[in-house]
C-alpha cells in the first residue's frame, strides 16, 4: 500500500537529473539548515536582523528533528529497495524539516517582503520533497506526509508560542519553542536510542539552556558587534559545528557513552548563543 502513487517514471530519469536533485536535496538537510541558521545568528546584528527571530527559527529546526525521529521510530517503515541511505523512511525527515524551517523562516525573518519569503519557501519545499523521491530514498507518500506534518507543526508552534506576529518574538516565545523541541526529542529518545536521537536530545536541551542563560540579557536586536567581533563569532562556528560532528562520529563508533554524547552535543549547541556575547566582550 505504501508504494501506491510511486512515480515509476523516476527510474527513467537521466543520471544528470538525479545528480542535480541530489544537490537540491541539501536544501532540506538537517546539518545544512542548522549550520546556515547558526551562521545567520552569528552575523544577525551586522545585517540588521533581530537575533530572536533567528533563534526562533533555529529552535523550530529542533522541533522538526525531534518529531521526525519520534515518527520514524513509531512507524519503523523501511526505505525503498536499493536506497543509499540508512534508517527508516516514513515520514521523510528532509521534507518535514524543510517545510518547518523554510516555512517558519518565511514568517519569522524580517528580510525583504513577506510575500517573496513565502514564495521562496513555497518553491524550496516541493523541490526538496521531489528530490527525495528522484534520488530513490523515499516513496512518494513519505514526502507527502512529511510535508503535511511539517505544515501542521508550523501552525501549532506559531499558535502556541508567538501569537502577536506584528511584533518580534519575545525571549519567552523562543524559550517555549525550545521547550517543545526538548519534549519532542525526549519522546524520540524513549522510542529509540539512536545516535541521531541522542544528538537531537542533547542539542535541544543545550540550546534551551544556552538561550535561557545568555539571551535574557540581550535586547531584541542586541548591541552591534564590530567587524572584528562578528569575525570572532563567525570563525568560532566551524569549531562548534565540527565539534558536534566529531561527537556524532565518536558516538557512532561507540567510543563515548550516551550521556556524554548528549552532554557534549548540548554544549556545542549552547555555545552558538554564547559566541556573540563572548565576541562582544573580547572587543570592548
Amino acid at each position: 500500500m505504501r508504494g501506491l502513487g510511486e512515480l515509476a517514471v523516476v527510474a527513467e530519469f537521466p543520471p544528470v537529473v538525479v545528480e542535480l536533485f541530489g544537490l537540491l536535496t541539501r536544501l532540506g538537510d538537517p546539518w545544512a539548515l542548522l549550520g546556515g541558521l547558526a551562521l545567520l545568528y552569528a552575523v544577525a546584528d551586522r545585517i540588521g536582523l533581530d537575533r530572536r527571530r533567528v533563534g526562533f527559527v533555529f529552535a523550530t529546526a529542533f522541533v522538526a528533528l525531534g518529531v521526525t525521529l519520534a515518527l520514524k521510530s513509531t512507524f519503523a517503515l523501511p526505505r525503498p529497495p536499493g536506497a543509499l541511505e540508512d534508517g527508516y523512511g516514513f515520514p521523510s525527515g528532509h521534507a518535514l524539516g524543510a517545510t518547518v524551517v523554510w516555512g517558519t523562516a518565511a514568517v519569522a525573518l524580517d528580510v525583504g517582503r513577506r510575500r517573496r519569503r513565502l514564495a521562496l519557501a513555497a518553491s524550496v519545499v516541493p523541490v526538496v520533497a521531489a528530490s527525495r523521491v528522484v534520488i530513490g530514498v523515499h516513496y512518494l507518500v513519505d514526502v507527502v506526509v512529511g510535508t503535511a506534518v511539517g505544515l501542521a507543526l508550523v501552525g501549532v508552534v506559531l499558535a502556541a508560542t508567538w501569537r502577536d506576529r506584528g511584533q518580534p518574538p519575545t525571549h519567552a516565545a523562543v524559550d517555549r519553542v525550545f521547550a517543545i523541541a526538548a519534549a519532542a526529542a525526549l519522546v524520540a529518545l524513549f522510542l529509540s536510542g539512536s545516535v541521531n536521537t541522542l544528538l537531537t536530545v542533547g542539542g535541544a536541551l543545550g540550546g534551551w539552556v544556552g538561550w535561557r542563560a545568555v539571551e535574557p540579557t540581550v535586547a531584541s536586536v542586541g548591541p552591534s558587534l564590530s567587524p572584528r567581533g562578528t569575525a570572532v563569532a563567525t570563525v568560532g562556528l566551524p569549531v562548534v559545528l565540527g565539534g558536534l560532528l566529531s561527537v556524532g562520529a565518536a558516538a557512532e563508533a561507540s567510543a563515548i557513552p550516551d550521556l556524554l554524547t548528549m552532554g557534549l552535543a548540548g554544549g556545542c549547541v549552547g555555545l552558538l548563543f554564547v559566541l556573540p556575547r563572548v565576541a562582544a566582550r573580547l572587543v570592548e
